[in-house]
This record gives C-alpha cells, structure tokens and sequence, in this order.
C-alpha cells in the first residue's frame, strides 16, 4: 500500500508556509528601513561633525574674507544644506547639499552654525534636535547638537 499525502494535508503546509513567508518578509522590510534611517542619521552626524571640524580649523571652502560661520539649514524634510559664511565680496558658498534616501524624513529643526576657532555655535537655548525617521514606521533617530558644540 502506498502511503501519500492528501490534498487537505498539502494545502495545511502550504498555508503554514505562507504564513511564516509573510511574517518573515514583515520582519525583514521594518529591518531594512530601520537600517535606511540609522545610515542617515551616520552620515548626518558625519556632515554635522566634519562641518564643525572645518569651522574650527578655520577652513573657507570658497568663500573669500574672514571666515564667519558654517550653518545648517533644513531645506524640506528630505534635504539639508551646509553652507559657509565668510565677511568679503564672495560671502557664501555651499559646502554640501544632501538629500536623504527616499522614505527617510527629517522633523523640523531651528537653523544653527558652527563658528571658527572655538567660538562653539550660535545655537539659543542649550541644545538643538534632528529627528529622522522611515515614513511608516515608528522608528526614529535622534541626533543632538548641544550649544556647546558637542554631537550625539
């Protein structure tokens, strides 16, 4: 006698198969855009921390005159700008200009600068927050810039 299975049987299986793909996939698509959001919020804090660097070091980037500032600007909830104020005829320039991977959005936060040769940032209050997070999720990262300076 041969032994089989029967087609209530195979449909059971795959219907439990389905249900592990699904969850899986589930899984695997929030772990994707919470990655999507922790690397921009690493090349963010990257900008932030190399625009401070160039401010401290005194560095101009095309503009002519005495450095005054590198300020960060939010210009939509998927850019931000980094652009380099100096006293001269050639005032400004921008430094950088990055857009944020697609579904990553940026919260709103108040325009600030970094000020050459330790003179910290212009930030009022004591600190500043940018907020990133993956449209439709509830994940978020929180990058911090105090008055002082410092960025986590």
């Amino acid at each position: 006698m041969k032994k089989a299975f029967t087609l209530v049987e195979i449909l059971v299986g795959m219907l439990i198969m389905g249900i592990l793909m699904g969850v899986v996939s589930l899984s695997y698509r929030d772990y994707t855009r919470r990655q999507q959001v922790s690397s921009a919020a690493r090349q963010l804090r990257a900008d932030l921390i190399d625009a401070q660097q160039q401010a401290l070091a005194g560095n101009k980037k095309g503009c002519s005159g005495i450095l005054d500032r590198y300020t960060i600007a939010r210009i939509s909830s998927t850019q931000y700008q980094i652009a380099v104020y100096c006293t001269g005829p050639l005032f400004s320039t921008i430094y950088k200009n990055p857009q944020l991977p697609p579904n990553i959005v940026m919260g709103n936060f108040s325009n600030f600068s970094f000020r050459p040769v330790a003179e910290g940032t212009d930030i009022s209050g004591s600190f500043v927050t940018i907020t990133l997070s993956a449209s439709g999720t509830t994940y978020t990262e929180i990058i911090t810039i105090s008055a002082s300076g410092g960025i986590k």
